[in-house]
């Protein structure tokens, strides 16, 4: 099968890219992230894409994914509520034009007043965000004071992902009132998590050795959370740049790419 990332749903809706005519996956993560667009149009689009051109849902979120795979158990995020988020969405396509109107014009004037209160799952990942970056940060200066450059290239960070991975996890079950998780690195099960584990020690490699002191953003963090419903034998479509960069040259994640013809 194959896993899109969320800026499918939009170039699919937008008719900047054709419908391959296989098997696509919607995710929670991109159900979510347009569920919290503001340009409304634009949602409605990517919601009437889905709607037409999914063939399998994961309702369940990235972490309940990731637990599940790493043999965790997560009784708290049973798929059912996932699903009415979706119905929810769904209603959109039912509006007229007035009404989509009078809503967007309610979300322009709130933008205005700043009447937006974002949620705790935002907070959380903006704290998450700002600690990634001042780690990013600690290691770029331990990597320019020691000279580290040349090493730090050919290293492998998987472990040190793996337990930035774990505290993530930990940091979500502690908000949930759940005992937290403990697993080695070299547990087998962190197979099940290739795409991401991988794509996310070269991102920040990559992070960490640039010039102009580029961050991760929340946008980044959401596409590593897509790739965490990516299984060993499914695809993972992106429109983005930097992906398909990163996947290219790892010779691990070069068969979970998908490209157009």
């Amino acid at each position: 099968m194959i896993i899109c990332d969320t800026n499918i749903w939009y170039d699919l809706g937008e008719g900047r890219i054709s419908y391959p005519r296989e098997p696509l996956v919607c995710t929670y993560t991109s159900i979510r992230e347009i569920g919290c667009k503001k340009d409304i149009r634009k949602a409605r689009r990517a919601i009437s894409a889905i709607n037409e051109f999914a063939s399998v849902f994961y309702f369940e979120d990235a972490f309940s994914m990731m637990l599940r795979k790493l043999g965790f158990t997560s009784q708290m995020n049973l798929p059912s509520g996932k699903m009415r988020v979706w119905e929810q969405l769904k209603s959109i396509l039912n509006l007229t034009e007035d009404q989509i109107t009078e809503i967007d014009n309610k979300i322009k004037e709130d933008l205005k007043a700043d009447h937006f209160i974002e949620s705790p799952l935002f907070l959380d990942a903006k704290k998450a965000t700002e600690e990634v970056n001042d780690l990013l940060t600690q290691v770029k200066a331990n990597i320019k004071k020691n000279k580290l450059k040349s090493y730090r290239l050919t290293e492998d960070t998987t472990e040190q992902t793996k337990q930035l991975m774990v505290s993530c996890l930990n940091c979500y079950l502690e908000e949930k009132r759940m005992d937290p998780i403990n697993i080695e690195p070299s547990n087998s099960k962190w197979s099940t998590l290739e795409l991401i584990v991988e794509a996310w020690s070269d991102f920040c490699k990559k992070l960490e050795l640039n010039k102009n002191n580029k961050k991760i953003t929340l946008n980044d963090f959401s596409d590593l959370w897509n790739m965490a419903y990516v299984g060993s034998s499914d695809l993972y479509w992106t429109v983005d740049t930097e992906w398909p960069q990163i996947m290219k040259a790892n010779p691990k994640l070069n068969k979970y790419l998908f490209q157009l013809n």
